[in-house]
């Protein structure tokens, strides 16, 4: 069993057995380190504690994506009059949006998972090795002042003489079409990747991502199986690749996802995602030296406490979201481009389900310790 399957396994059945209120005791790999083992067990801790904590909205997902997608399928969540029309169908969990600090789930009518909020789910080794690593990719760091896009332009960057590691983002992907060209052209290595920095970066980078993949292995399992029959179907997959050495690429590529973006001392204004599907979840985790960290999701009427090593799972292209900090901080975004999918005939994936977790957790225990069904 290759590493991503042994990892994906052990978290499933440890978290089945939490759920279950069993000893929690599942065997591991003997060559796993204890540090990489302490780190799967906080992360099981994490998203057990997460997912016995449910809020519930009272409408469906589905409704307001539909809603959505009819009224701006492209919104970037910029436009006041759309967003005030949303509110009043679609009302928020609270509209004070008091800030919550103990994980849990989001849940619509239709037991959809639209949030999963994971605060310390990284340990400090673990989140303080990934910042090392924006400092290896720094050069790569962009920030475009002529942009009319807010994602690259200064506007919400710290300035550089402020900064230890330049800001800027980077995007890194072993398969992705260039920005307005997937009509006419095939997939491409990113250029990022074909850098000396890039590759050492996704080197070393490998055990994280493998941890990052399990945790999607468990809050989302469907999205993972087509994220991993995505990597698998490049190996056979004809590429403009310019140079790149694909099959290099793929065997560091660690991740369920087609693309990591890493955005490096930047405020994020509210806004949506449009580059996933709606039914896919984003993996958005936080780490640097700072303080006063916090995340508003307004759709669902709750705001974060955003510290360093916590992750959020978030229907990126559906609900609106906003972070803010002090200090330095970089977020690394883990997403699935619907445009690569299609491309490489995959359907997009059913939304998380509470069920299908449900289900998930009575396959791996024994018949008489089943739970019934949360």
């Amino acid at each position: 069993m290759d590493p991503a399957a042994l990892l994906v396994k052990y978290l499933r059945d440890k978290f089945a057995a939490e759920i279950a209120l069993q000893d929690g005791n599942v065997d591991f790999p003997a060559e796993w380190r204890l540090q990489f083992l302490e780190d799967c067990n906080r992360i099981v801790q994490q998203l057990v504690a997460a997912y016995c904590n449910k809020k519930y909205l009272d409408w469906s997902i589905a409704d307001y994506s539909h809603f959505l997608e009819v009224q701006s399928p492209c919104s970037t969540g910029r436009n006041e009059t759309l967003e005030a029309k949303l509110q009043t169908c679609f009302p928020p969990l609270n509209a004070s949006r008091n800030l919550k600090t103990q994980p849990f789930i989001v849940v619509d009518k239709e037991g959809h998972i639209v949030m999963w909020y994971l605060p310390g789910i990284l340990g400090e080794a673990l989140w303080e090795r990934m910042w090392k690593g924006v400092e290896v990719v720094q050069r790569l760091l962009a920030i475009d002042r002529h942009s009319k896009s807010w994602r690259l332009s200064n506007k919400y960057y710290m300035a550089a003489e402020e900064c230890t590691i330049c800001p800027g983002t980077a995007s890194f992907s072993p398969a992705w079409f260039q920005q307005a060209y997937a009509a006419t052209n095939n997939l491409e290595v990113s250029a990022t990747l074909q850098t000396v920095e890039g590759l050492q970066w996704l080197h070393e980078a490998q055990e994280a991502n493998l941890l990052i993949g399990g945790i999607l292995g468990v809050i989302h399992p469907a999205l993972y199986e087509t994220g991993h029959r995505a990597v698998q179907a490049l190996h056979g997959d004809v590429l403009v690749d310019k140079g790149a050495n694909l099959e290099d690429i793929l065997e560091l590529w660690a991740l369920p996802f087609t693309g990591v973006s890493i955005m490096n001392n930047r405020q994020t204004p509210v806004h949506r995602d449009s580059g996933g599907g709606f039914k896919c979840m984003d993996l958005l985790a936080t780490v640097g030296p700072y303080t006063n960290g916090k995340m508003d999701i307004p759709t669902v009427g709750i705001q974060v406490r955003y510290s360093a090593g916590t992750m959020v799972g978030i229907t990126g292209r559906a609900l609106l979201h906003a972070t803010e900090a002090t200090g330095e901080r970089a977020c690394f975004a883990y997403y699935m481009r619907h445009n690569v999918l299609k491309h490489l005939n995959l359907e997009e994936p059913g939304w998380a389900k509470v069920s299908d977790i449900d289900d998930m957790v009575a396959d791996m225990m024994e018949p008489e310790a089943k739970p019934k069904r949360l």
